[in-house]
């Protein structure tokens, strides 16, 4: 089996595990809908309709996505973050209309990043912190960025960070890659490739 075969078959694996997660996740906020309903706390079940909607309608806008690697990275990103215990954010910054379409080994990275952060949570014990995720395009460059939230006094390690093979990939697969701090945020912008770069 070639590895493009493998990789497809993985992220065919993947993405079916991500949709049953959201399927068990919708069902339990029925639940919770069902019991505010039934208590007679009409108020509040509106309420947490109105929370989980926008929540859906958020993370749901990165499957239409033109780019449909990139979509699926995004879409499996938010299962991986979400089951290492960490908060997450998504947002598009972006006219998804005429998003930029870039190789598929690019979204690949992406994707790989997002298990880097996962471990981060996990060994840093980042468990008062989160994501925030925007896909961005800045003068037609698509891009992706992640502000990782630092709890007070466990901080990530930004030298092992840059330092992971999957950061280094980053570097000679992508455009560029910019870090920044804000607050207890780090800030890092990875800048895509367009199929147009490549020709």
């Amino acid at each position: 089996m070639n590895d493009k075969k493998f990789s497809h078959e993985v992220l065919t694996r993947e993405l079916l595990s991500a949709i049953r997660a959201q399927r068990h996740e919708f069902l339990n906020h029925l639940q919770v809908i069902m019991g505010l309903v039934q208590l007679g706390k009409k108020e509040e079940a509106v309420a947490y309709i109105k929370e989980i909607s926008a929540a859906l309608m958020e993370s749901g806008r990165a499957a239409h996505l033109p780019w449909p690697e990139l979509a699926a990275a995004m879409v499996l990103g938010e299962k991986k973050i979400k089951e290492s215990g960490g908060r997450y954010q998504f947002g598009l910054k972006c006219d998804i209309e005429n998003f930029p379409i870039g190789p598929p080994e690019a979204a690949e990275v992406v994707g790989e990043v997002y298990d880097v952060i996962c471990g981060s949570f996990k060994k840093c014990q980042l468990d008062g912190g989160g994501l925030n995720v925007e896909v961005i395009e800045e003068k037609g460059a698509p891009a992706v960025r992640f502000a990782l939230q630092q709890p007070p006094g466990r901080s990530l390690d930004k030298i092992e960070f840059l330092s992971h093979p999957v950061m280094e990939k980053a570097r000679h697969k992508l455009e560029k890659i910019e870090m920044e701090e804000a607050g207890d945020y780090l800030i890092i912008t990875f800048y895509l490739p367009r199929e147009s770069d490549k020709k």
